[in-house]
């Protein structure tokens, strides 16, 4: 909502005996709202990629509906990454530049990354950090992603099996 102040002075003039009075004077009108509350979450896909493939992760921030927006923010140019002998950042996040964050709306960061060794389980996390639009105060959020993995190129034959014929054959000389 918005708040305006309004006053006015009131006093005695002990040598005239006179009662003195000033006019009401009001201030402007100031906002005041809930301050800007980000949330995010991480979204990487496909869920498997053969070593060397790539991944896509989208980090999305949103702002609470309401309150302030947050503005300057921006994702931590390096995500987080749960395993870095599997897997690798390939080139930084988009955009790179600070972004503001409406209040009831998002905007999303991307990464690429590149699956570099078999491994079943894989994740990645960031954090954007910005100002709430009203007081400069800092606001901040962190995600961590969907678990990935990265599969063997070259898949390994775990099973076998024998075909019998159901009748028996006769080899015959030629």
């Amino acid at each position: 909502g918005t708040v305006s102040v309004g006053a006015s002075g009131l006093g005695y003039d002990n040598n005239s005996n006179v009662t003195l009075t000033t006019a009401v004077a009001s201030s402007n009108n100031v906002t005041v709202q809930a301050p800007a509350l980000l949330s995010s979450s991480f979204v990487v896909t496909p869920n498997s990629v053969l070593q060397g493939g790539l991944f896509t992760g989208v980090f999305t921030v949103s702002n609470a509906a309401g309150g302030a927006n947050a503005q300057f923010v921006y994702a931590t140019p390096v995500a987080g990454l749960s395993n870095g002998a599997a897997l690798q950042q390939v080139g930084g996040v988009s955009p790179a530049t600070t972004q503001t964050v409406l209040a009831g709306g998002s905007v999303s960061f991307t990464y690429t990354f590149s699956g570099t060794a078999v491994n079943p389980s894989l994740s990645v996390s960031s954090a954007a950090l910005g100002l709430d639009a009203n007081s400069s105060v800092g606001v901040s959020t962190t995600a961590t992603s969907n678990s990935f993995n990265v599969v063997d190129t070259n898949p390994v034959l775990t099973n076998s099996f024998w075909l019998t014929p159901a009748t028996p054959m006769v080899l015959l000389p030629r």
